[in-house]
């Protein structure tokens, strides 16, 4: 369940007593404990909540906003774990006091005027909190947006490294790490091709090469530096132009060897071996760029969120219980499994006994919002 924020009228007039009750009564039964409870001072008297038909416009806009954020989040989160997948890590929330855990930020809980200034009527406070999710929004796109084009582009290069030589472009292989420009003869009248042999097919290649076709440079074969993962070889022969087709096609036909054309080009090469660093370097720093947004967006999404949650309870419990009525406004942090022994308890103390079949969540009453004698706002940690 995460947490809930509950709003009660105040019975008999007695604060203290009303909250005593909640809390032996529906944060405990008997001597198992259900959830940690404490008052929240939400100070409504310094919100400008405005007439009833201000607030019933508000409810619905608030839900809407609320929804919206709550996406947000699990996106920004999702984002993040897929990330940081193979680390341990976790979304803290930024407040001046420092970093904090997101259940501390919940139970610790306080308005935050430099953000969201109370001395404007409630309508604008929440035209605030909708801008500034809308902008959180935009930024995290934004920079997803940015990620995924680089790293659209870096997995192709990653694609290209990944296959065999069978496949590959062998400009992505024979760089000049591995190869030099005296490697390749090309004239007019002679060419080099370079012959991917497995190695179990070495020796054949070695004693047959220079009889597949007539004009073929004796001992011009030589092995490169590289294998890929399947095992396969590269080797270089050198013979005349006229003889190209005809050796590729014997060699395929007799040794079960694939011969290929290429054209060594020393700048083309150099080229590609800029960009590919100029793309890994682009990648890494858009990675590190993304996981900093994510943190930061998450921590003031979250802070829209809970924010959202209080003028929820603030207009909640003005429509319920009466703009300038007193009420109790508690915080609870639900124990694995206990929300329903809870919300049970808090049944016994506000509600009619003859009515407790008309409570109930919105799945249990097959409504459209849950409906109970009291404010009942949760608060999932997602």
């Amino acid at each position: 369940m995460g947490y809930l924020l509950i709003g009660t009228n105040i019975k008999n007039n007695n604060r203290d007593a009303t909250w005593s009750e909640v809390k032996n009564n529906a944060l405990q039964a008997g001597s198992t404990v259900l959830g940690m409870g404490k008052l929240l001072n939400v100070e409504r008297e310094r919100f400008k909540l405005g007439n009833l038909d201000i607030l019933m416009l508000l409810i619905d806009q608030l839900v809407k906003i609320e929804s919206n954020t709550d996406s947000l989040i699990k996106r920004i989160e999702k984002q993040y774990h897929d990330l940081e997948e193979k680390k341990e890590s976790r979304l803290v929330i930024e407040t001046m006091a420092g970093q904090v855990e997101l259940g501390k930020y919940v139970m610790d809980f306080k308005w935050d005027d430099s953000k969201f200034a109370r001395n404007k009527p409630v309508t604008e406070v929440v035209k605030l909190v909708q801008v500034k999710v809308d902008d959180i929004d935009r930024q995290f796109r934004q920079t997803v947006q940015n990620y995924q084009e680089v790293k659209n582009s870096f997995s192709m290069l990653s694609k290209k490294e990944g296959g065999n030589f069978m496949t590959k472009d062998l400009n992505e292989v024979l760089v000049t790490t591995n190869v030099k420009a005296s490697d390749f003869v090309e004239t007019e009248y002679m060419t080099t091709l370079i012959a991917v042999v497995p190695k179990n097919l070495v020796e054949d290649w070695r004693l047959h090469y220079e009889s597949l076709t007539d004009n073929v440079v004796p001992g011009s074969t030589k092995q490169f530096n590289v294998e890929d993962k399947d095992g396969l070889t590269l080797w270089r022969v050198i013979l005349f132009r006229t003889q190209v087709q005809d050796f590729i096609k014997n060699a395929r036909e007799k040794l079960k060897i694939t011969v290929k054309e290429f054209k060594y080009n020393e700048e083309a090469i150099k080229n590609r071996e800029k960009d590919k660093k100029v793309i890994e370097v682009q990648y890494k720093a858009t990675l590190v760029k993304l996981e900093k947004v994510c943190q930061v967006c998450y921590s003031e999404a979250y802070t829209c969120f809970m924010h959202l949650k209080i003028l929820k309870l603030l207009v909640d419990c003005a429509m319920r219980f009466g703009v300038n009525e007193p009420y109790l406004a508690v915080i609870i942090d639900v124990f694995p499994g206990k929300d329903k022994r809870i919300v049970q308890g808090l049944l016994k103390i506000f509600s009619d006994p003859s009515q407790l079949g008309l409570y109930g969540t919105k799945e249990e009453l097959q409504e459209s919002e849950d409906f109970y004698p009291f404010v009942y706002i949760p608060i999932g940690l997602n």
